[in-house]
């Protein structure tokens, strides 16, 4: 026989919500330029989290053009962002926390994934 065969012996297979959030933490962890083969996947989101509540909103634009662009499986129906700082002080230094609400297109189920940065 020709070809590659690969086993997946002593692996568990990923339902289609834990694929779809893998993918999805892959695309909003990774910079722009990481990937050879696309210089444009990932999200930047490095660059905007440890500066202003103003580029937060950038932040979002972000997700939703990255997740619209190379994650077809899903309908990203909200995208939130929350910096959880007391202060002005803290803000550079608080922890930011994503929500991203979406649509399985294949199921129509609606999910929900948290990210923490």
């Amino acid at each position: 026989m020709y070809g590659l065969h690969l086993k997946s012996w002593g692996r568990r297979n990923l339902t289609l919500k834990e694929d779809v959030e893998q993918s999805l933490g892959v695309l909003l962890r990774t910079r722009k330029g990481e990937k050879i083969w696309d210089p444009n996947y990932g999200c930047d989101l490095v660059t905007y989290l440890d500066r202003t509540n103003w580029h937060l909103q950038l932040a979002i634009v972000a997700i939703l053009e990255s997740v619209t662009r190379y994650e077809p499986r899903v309908q990203l129906l909200r995208v939130n962002v929350h910096r959880q700082a007391q202060t002005v002080e803290q803000s550079a230094e608080g922890v930011v926390t994503l929500q991203l609400v979406y649509r399985l297109r294949s199921t129509g189920t609606l999910e929900n994934m948290l990210l923490v940065a």
